[in-house]
């Protein structure tokens, strides 16, 4: 495999019997290596900007039509790269829902739908930001403690804390008691988390 180039290899295999010989072609396609790791660098860079870019809209020096702007640029240049990650069009979807695109939003959100596995705890991060998101398409006050009593019950087989950074904007009781809300990303903290994003939630309740 080493010896191949990049792109399409072809070849011609033959087998013998009595007094035939039969060819068969072989086409073998080979990555391109370098290009793909380029594309995970950039990729996990443009991740870096979206945390920039939430961040600053979490600390208000961006207001909502800007964080929009900026996020929906770097979200596309990933997609460009790689439009597998079914985060990434949720996100989509959540800045959609955010500028009232409610059809838009939609779609994106069935097609998420299909790929998710709500019994697979490796798929509960995701699986949680889907019901976030769903629940702010819905707008409906009785789905969204639903979902919140599901996201909740999920993060208490898998502590990941983008399940609590999901559940802080759910989770009615966080609302009325900000003490646990704290005391909850302070736990992420312990247990080695450094997410900007719990920290900034920290520091918006002190």
């Amino acid at each position: 495999y080493d010896k191949l180039h990049a792109g399409k290899n072809y070849a011609v295999i033959y087998f013998e019997t009595v007094g035939r010989k039969i060819p068969f072609n072989i086409t073998v396609t080979k990555g391109h290596t370098g290009e793909k790791e380029r594309d995970r660098h950039t990729i996990r860079k443009l991740n870096c900007d979206l945390m920039d870019l939430y961040i600053k809209f979490r600390t208000h020096k961006l207001n909502v039509s800007e964080w929009i702007r900026k996020s929906m640029i770097v979200i596309e240049a990933i997609r460009s790269m790689d439009d597998s990650n079914p985060f990434y069009r949720l996100f989509l979807a959540q800045i959609y829902i955010t500028e009232k695109k409610d059809t838009e939003a939609k779609w994106l959100i069935e097609t998420v739908k299909d790929e998710l596995e709500a019994d697979d705890i490796s798929q509960y991060p995701l699986y949680c930001y889907f019901m976030y998101v769903n629940t702010l398409y819905n707008k409906d006050r009785v789905y969204s403690r639903k979902a919140s009593a599901v996201v909740k019950d999920c993060y208490g087989r898998n502590d990941d804390w983008r399940i609590l950074w999901t559940l802080l904007f759910m989770d009615e009781e966080f609302e009325k008691n900000p003490s646990l809300k704290l005391l909850r990303i302070k736990e992420q903290f312990n247990k080695g988390c450094n997410s900007p994003a719990l920290y900034i939630e920290a520091c918006n309740i002190l």
